[in-house]
């Protein structure tokens, strides 16, 4: 199997842009092989815009997600995909699973919201789905999940070998991408790629660095931290 991670800074609150760019960036993840292509946190609107999340919200089955869907299906790349999710009267920070044949695998909702500022946004999720694809067990996670122990080993326990974690990771927290990532990966024996955007908007500067990691701690791949860039990596068969 063949991973792309998508190191991104999404257009603030601009759908469209982002999924134009999304369209782009797997064609090219498709290109190069890539079985499945990772994007940042709430990549659909760009993290950190405030009110202005719940405003672009969407369900599930809104215009935006389907047109991932198309996405996927077009280019037989499957994508993992943050955005805002507008259900049960409240918003979530979600990441949809899509296959590479345009079908929702799964809608995970993050457990560990961060700082007040995501608490006053977002409702907590409450489940960890786990996805078979391609003779892998996979987990999803979302930026600060990673942080919290007891997330990666319940992924363990569940079966999963493979953690895909879009994130939004800031300064000052550089020692997450360079030393807990791979602590993670380590101590749950589980591969762990992680996308994350890069420079700065009008409050953070992000850290980069996305990776992947492999069930050692060493890592397979990793990005800088101030551009752009689309990882394409080979982590082979489920032994």
């Amino acid at each position: 199997m063949k991973l792309a991670i998508f190191q991104s800074q999404p257009v603030r609150a601009d759908k469209k842009a982002n999924l134009a760019r999304l369209r782009e960036v797997a064609n090219v993840a498709a290109l190069a092989g890539a079985d499945i292509l990772v994007c940042s946190e709430l990549y659909l609107t760009r993290y950190n815009i405030g009110d202005e999340t719940h405003e672009l919200a969407e369900p599930l089955d809104g215009p935006s997600v389907t047109e991932a869907q198309n996405i996927a299906a077009d280019t037989g790349c499957a994508i993992v995909l943050g955005y805002p999710e507008a259900a049960d009267a409240t918003v979530y920070n979600s990441a949809v699973m899509i296959g590479g044949d345009g079908a929702i695998l799964a809608n995970y909702r993050k457990i560990n919201l961060f700082g007040d500022v995501e608490k006053s946004l977002f409702s907590v999720g409450h489940t960890v789905p786990t996805i078979s694809y391609k003779g892998r067990k996979i987990a999803l996670g979302i930026c600060y999940d990673i942080e919290i122990p007891e997330f990666g080993r319940q992924a363990t326990a569940d079966g999963a070998d493979l953690l895909l974690v879009p994130t939004a990771n800031m300064a000052p927290y550089w020692q997450v991408p360079k030393t807990m990532l791979r602590a993670r990966a380590l101590e749950n024996n589980l591969i762990t790629a992680y996308a994350n955007l890069h420079g700065r908007d009008e409050t953070y500067e992000y850290t980069g660095m996305s990776c992947v990691v492999a069930p050692d701690g060493t890592d397979m791949a990793r990005a800088g931290h101030q551009s752009e860039c689309l990882l394409v990596v080979d982590i082979g068969d489920r032994a």
